[in-house]
């Protein structure tokens, strides 16, 4: 172990995170409703496979969690839009 306030032999970048996968989805449809009237409707869905993408695992030595994935990004989430023009 090297002494306090030195640097240790760790090479650059010597942990490296799982990989990342995320597929997102967007729709979008436009009517219209007479002369200058129109209605848009918007849908976007992210991370549309659901893909489990963990974050790095603890880098802090001694720590309980040291070298373990704890925890993970965001799950699907959709979002619905609607806009009306006149």
């Amino acid at each position: 172990m090297p002494d306090l306030y030195t640097y240790g032999n760790a090479s650059r970048n010597m942990l490296r995170g799982l990989g990342y996968s995320r597929t997102d989805l967007s729709f979008m449809k436009s009517f219209a409703l007479g002369g200058r009237y129109r209605a848009i409707f918007q849908a976007q869905i992210f991370n549309v496979f659901n893909e489990v993408n963990w974050n790095a695992p603890g880098t802090v030595f001694g720590s309980a969690s040291f070298g373990q994935v704890t925890s993970a990004l965001d799950m699907r989430q959709a979002e619905l839009g609607f806009k009306f023009t006149f």
